[in-house]
């Protein structure tokens, strides 16, 4: 299971990639780093995963099945707070790949968006001006951004114009 969410740090918020597999479990936050941690199952089938982070032993806790759930990130001090994480879903290439190229967007004048490969196992992006921002697809033909940036790919192709 992969899931992505902005996990509520101390000075703000952080993109983290949450990944569950036979091989152990990773949390990824791209501004901070990557830890590659055990998880504990509880009776109900939640998780929970402890990594060090910057100032100290964080603690990630969510419920495994379902969409998508709240999860909780218990900072070093002791203090929880609450996250909503987001099951990751397949890329759908053939509905992305028509929507590469300039667009305009509701928080910047013109963005790329694009991918390096195709297929299944492309990667999506944008570029808005001298940043590269990986996109992850979400449920519902989202995408959710390494910024915390929501983008929906929809409306007319012709004029370049929609993306929310």
């Amino acid at each position: 299971m992969q899931a992505v969410a902005m996990l509520p740090f101390p000075g703000g918020d952080r993109f983290a990639r949450l990944t569950v597999d036979g091989d152990g479990s990773r949390v990824d936050i791209p501004a901070i780093g990557r830890y590659r941690v055990g998880c504990v199952a509880d009776a109900r089938g939640g998780l929970t995963a402890r990594f060090d982070g910057p100032g100290g032993e964080y603690e990630v806790a969510f419920d495994a099945p379902g969409r998508s759930a709240i999860g909780s990130l218990q900072l070093p001090e002791g203090e929880t707070r609450e996250f909503f994480l987001e099951r990751m879903a397949p890329l759908d290439w053939e509905r992305f790949a028509m929507f590469i190229g300039p667009w305009e967007w509701q928080a910047a004048p013109s963005l790329l968006l694009a991918a390096k490969g195709s297929g299944e196992n492309a990667i999506p992006f944008f570029l808005q001006g001298d940043d590269l921002v990986r996109l992850y697809p979400v449920e519902g033909g989202e995408y959710l951004s390494e910024q915390g940036d929501r983008f929906v790919l929809d409306g007319e192709i012709d004029n370049r114009s929609v993306i929310r």
